[in-house]
Parts: structure tokens; C-alpha cells; sequence
């Protein structure tokens, strides 16, 4: 298990990265610019899936991926539904050493932490999230709560 300091790094880094990562992405997906809207969102789901899903893809490439997938579904998430990033540093949760969001929802609203990577294990080991990543991240509910 990484050490505190250590896990600091690490997202410090992956924070300052983001917009290099949402970069690379666009490039990806062939895109000029993001529009954050459902169509989309749907595409970078089926991005991910055919990623994960490829036999040859090296380490370094797939959390590299992960990286991409993390920065552009937690930066969409925050625009719909506020909240901020933080590092989980309670040992004994599955998201232990990972970026989650909280705060998210406005004022009142009775949120727990929501975890990216922690989504990333359910497609890849069940296929999907419960409900379709659009669905998941475009809630809205900074404004449901105001």
C-alpha cells in the first residue's frame, strides 16, 4: 500500500493534469472542441469500453486512459452538479489512494462521495454502470437543490 505522501503526489499530479488529459482525449475522439452533452458523453462511454476491452494495449497506455476517462467525466460531473475533487485518504473504503468528488448538489443536499475510478471497476468487471454514464453524471442537481 502507497504511503500518504506518496498518494498526495500522485493526485496532485493527476489534478494539474487534467486539461492536458481532457486534451488528449479530444484527439482522440477526433473532436474540436467538447459540447458535454449526452451524445457525447455516450461516446467517450463507448471510447472507454472498446479501450479496456483491447487484448493489446500496454499498462502505461491504459492509465493513461483511465486518466482521460477520469478527467473528462469528473469535469462534467462538477459542471452539472458542483462539488470538488479530494483525495480519499479513509483506509478502509474501495476508493482508498483515489480522487472522489464530494460537496456535489448544492446546499442541503445529502450527498456521499462519488468515485470515477470506482465506476471505471464496474464497467469493467459488470459491462455498465447501473444506469447509462449519461444518466450517472448529467444529474443536475446543483440546481435541484437550490
Amino acid at each position: 500500500m502507497k504511503n500518504v505522501k506518496d498518494l498526495k503526489n500522485e493526485f496532485s499530479h493527476l489534478i494539474n493534469k487534467i486539461p492536458d488529459f481532457l486534451n488528449q482525449l479530444k484527439n482522440q475522439l477526433k473532436l474540436n472542441d467538447f459540447d458535454f452533452d449526452n451524445k457525447e458523453v455516450e461516446l467517450v462511454d463507448s471510447w472507454f469500453k472498446v479501450k479496456i476491452s483491447e487484448k493489446e494495449i500496454s499498462v502505461d497506455e491504459m492509465i493513461n486512459v483511465k486518466k482521460m476517462f477520469f478527467s473528462y467525466c469528473s469535469t462534467l460531473f462538477i459542471m452539472s452538479n458542483g462539488g470538488e475533487i479530494v483525495l480519499n485518504t479513509k483506509k478502509n473504503t474501495t476508493s482508498y489512494g483515489e480522487p472522489i468528488i464530494i460537496n456535489y448538489g448544492g446546499p442541503g443536499y445529502p450527498w456521499v462521495a462519488i468515485s470515477v475510478f470506482g465506476w471505471m471497476r464496474i464497467i469493467e468487471k459488470e459491462g455498465g454502470l447501473s444506469k447509462p454514464l449519461n444518466e450517472t453524471i448529467l444529474r443536475n442537481l446543483k440546481n435541484k437543490s437550490e
